[in-house]
């Protein structure tokens, strides 16, 4: 059963971890996720959902990148990475990857 607001609050979870775990204060950008078929027909309610969870929170700039695998199963989300803005001076991003036992969500 896909459960937006179950899945959405797994995704904050491990993508705080990855803040925290990298004691990185820069705000989230994207957070990229790779979906299989199921998850993938449900990305609006995704959005909807992370859009009320985030707000008022350290993730409240990130924005959900939802990418179709079809090397997944229907019923799984995997957070791939978690990337920062651009940063004029450096004239690049950060990105950090989400240990793999956080990374996976299945529903």
């Amino acid at each position: 059963m896909f459960d937006a607001g179950y899945i959405c609050k797994k995704i904050y979870k491990a993508v705080y971890l990855v803040r925290l775990i990298g004691k990185s204060l820069d705000p989230v950008a994207y957070i990229h996720i790779k979906a299989g078929r199921g998850a993938f027909v449900e990305a609006n309610e995704l959005y909807e959902q992370f859009a009320k969870i985030k707000w008022n929170t350290p993730l409240s700039t990130a924005d959900l990148e939802i990418s179709l695998d079809e090397s997944l199963a229907e019923n799984v989300l995997k957070i791939e990475f978690v990337e920062d803005f651009f940063d004029d001076e450096t004239g690049r991003t950060n990105k950090y990857p989400v240990h793999e036992e956080d990374s996976v969500i299945f529903f």
